[in-house]
């Protein structure tokens, strides 16, 4: 792909059905073209992409995207940002797994898609599969982590059952992890919140990375157990 298929790759994506603008191809070629990333940069390529966009440095500064409900707004949200684009840069963290930390922390009030693809492209430049495009590259990204990886992205429904329990008699019926009284709500609010791993694991030392991956693969599984909004 050219610069003018990827960015109209990346419009697609956003259901956006017209020809890239010449500023739009400016702006990533301009882009590409960065010898590192920072928070500057990425507001220069939201001016251009999505007008109005703003950082979520400030509480209330919320945002949901279907299910993902992205860290609240606050300035936790800048220093999670700036770790991973210096992660980025110094080439100790994939372009895949940055795209997905970037998403996933949605650090924009709008423009998340277009500006993390675009770190993508950033972070690929060098590589023989940035010609294929985002969505194809990207999918071939994660068969490779889960044909490397895949006990990190597959949901086990026997370990889930074992970690995460339900009672009506306990808790009000609420999911808890099992031998606790920690309800999976507790622990995924904080997470919600922004609030560090290793403060949640300090709280609750018997909650490890098992414990949180059941909880959230129990969440997924029940949208509409009590603590938690379904679309």
């Amino acid at each position: 792909m050219d610069t003018y298929e990827q960015v109209a790759e990346s419009l697609r994506i956003e259901g956006i059905d017209r020809p890239p603008t010449e500023a739009e191809i400016t702006e990533h070629q301009r882009f590409m073209r960065l010898e590192t990333l920072s928070i500057y940069e990425l507001e220069a390529f939201l001016k251009i992409y999505r007008p109005g966009a703003r950082l979520r440095m400030y509480p209330g500064q919320d945002v949901r995207i279907g299910s993902h409900v992205p860290p609240k707004g606050g300035e936790h949200i800048l220093a999670q940002l700036m770790a991973l684009l210096s992660e980025v840069n110094a080439k100790t963290i994939d372009a895949w797994s940055a795209h997905i930390q970037f998403e996933a922390l949605h650090p924009f009030s709008d423009g998340n898609g277009r500006c993390g693809r675009i770190c993508w492209y950033f972070s690929m430049r060098d590589t023989s599969r940035v010609g294929l495009g985002f969505l194809h590259a990207f999918y071939l990204q994660t068969l490779n982590k889960c044909g490397t990886n895949a006990e990190e992205f597959l949901i086990h429904p026997v370990k889930t059952q074992n970690l995460v329990v339900s009672d009506p008699e306990i808790l009000s019926g609420e999911p808890f992890f099992a031998g606790t009284r920690i309800t999976i709500d507790t622990v995924l609010a904080s997470i919600d919140a922004g609030i560090d791993l290793a403060r949640i694991r300090a709280s609750y030392p018997i909650v490890d990375d098992e414990h949180i991956a059941a909880a959230r693969a129990y969440r997924a599984a029940h949208p509409r157990s009590r603590g938690f909004k379904g679309d």
